[in-house]
């Protein structure tokens, strides 16, 4: 975390929340080191957030990105709500 604070959230294969983990440039947990393979995101909570993410390289724009079964695809309508869902969730959830 570079300024702000978001949700950080791991997924189960089956899209169900496995954790919700709260970071702040200005807190105690600011980032997070996640092996590869598991599926997240983040959810900004504070406006003007700003991140930083590291990967191991090379990078190779082919597989970068694996996008998950259950997410709606970027752009589609069913996004909005899958988003709604994901912050309500994460402010029941939150490990602080």
């Amino acid at each position: 975390m570079l300024r702000g604070a978001l949700v950080f959230l791991t997924f189960e294969e089956s899209g169900a929340i496995r954790d919700c983990i709260e970071l702040r440039a200005s807190g105690p947990a600011f980032g997070v080191d996640l092996v590869p393979g598991v599926f997240h995101t983040f959810v900004a909570t504070e406006p003007d957030t700003v991140v930083y993410e590291v990967k191991s390289g090379p990078y190779l724009a082919s597989n970068d990105k694996a996008f998950a079964h259950f997410a709606p695809a970027e752009g589609t309508p069913e996004v909005s709500h899958y988003l709604e869902h994901l912050r309500r969730e994460s402010t029941r959830r939150i490990h602080r």
